[in-house]
Order: structure tokens, then C-alpha cells, then sequence
């Protein structure tokens, strides 16, 4: 039982806030490259930035390690997910740095990931809001 409420409070939180940035990011694919080429540039906020998710995706781990239905499974992957993109911030933005502008380069791409994130997002807070609790 405990499970279930744990995936059903994440996915209340993650699926609105997945939605939103995924609906923004597609949205304004076209102004992306700017966005993302002045945050890169910006050395001390790639490193707060990287601080604050590795702290975010390491709080995910801790509350949620459970992989027994599929809105569990992306949850707990989330998190590691979060942890590993906070610690690759962290330790290698410079190589970030070198992928990204191959990235956000091309607009078609930031509009699918970006319409795919807004699709999790939507599936999570119907689990999280809408879904019969198990």
C-alpha cells in the first residue's frame, strides 16, 4: 500500500511539472538554442543547476526504489535519470557543452522531446490524479 501511495504523490508531482516544461520546450523549440547556448555560457548556474538536480534526483531515489508497475518503473527511473544528468552537470560540462549545441540546433528535435515529455507528463497525472488507487 505504501508503494502505491509513494508512485501515486510522485506522479502528482512530476506529471504536471513534466507536462508543463515538455508543453514549453515544444512550444518554443525555435527559441531553445538561445535559451539553452546563454545557460551553457553560464558557468556558475550549470554548476547550481547540476547541484540542485543531482540533490533532486538522489531525493527520488531515496523515496521511491519500487519497480513493480509500469508508472513505478518511469518514476524510479526518473530519478536515476535526474541523478545521473545532475552529476554529468556537475563533473562534465564541458562535454556537455560540446553535444548540446549539436542539439539544439535543430528545432525538430527540441519539438518531439518536448511533445514526448508533455506526453509522460500527462500519462503521470492521470495515474497521479484521475487512476483508480490500487
Amino acid at each position: 500500500m505504501a508503494t502505491a501511495v509513494s508512485t501515486r504523490t510522485m506522479a502528482q508531482v512530476l506529471g504536471p511539472l513534466m507536462l508543463v516544461i515538455g508543453a514549453s520546450v515544444a512550444l518554443r523549440a525555435d527559441a531553445m538554442p538561445t535559451v539553452m547556448t546563454a545557460f551553457l555560457d553560464d558557468a556558475p548556474l550549470v554548476l547550481i543547476t547540476g547541484a540542485f538536480t543531482l540533490a533532486l534526483g538522489l531525493v527520488m531515489i531515496a523515496a521511491h526504489q519500487c519497480w513493480d508497475s509500469a508508472a513505478a518503473f518511469v518514476i524510479s527511473l526518473l530519478g536515476w535519470i535526474t541523478a545521473i544528468r545532475g552529476a554529468v552537470l556537475l563533473l562534465a560540462a564541458d562535454f556537455v557543452g560540446t553535444i548540446a549545441p549539436h542539439v539544439i540546433q535543430f528545432p525538430p528535435a527540441l519539438m518531439a522531446g518536448g511533445a514526448v515529455l508533455a506526453a509522460l507528463g500527462l500519462w503521470l497525472s492521470f495515474v497521479g490524479f484521475a487512476a483508480k488507487a490500487a
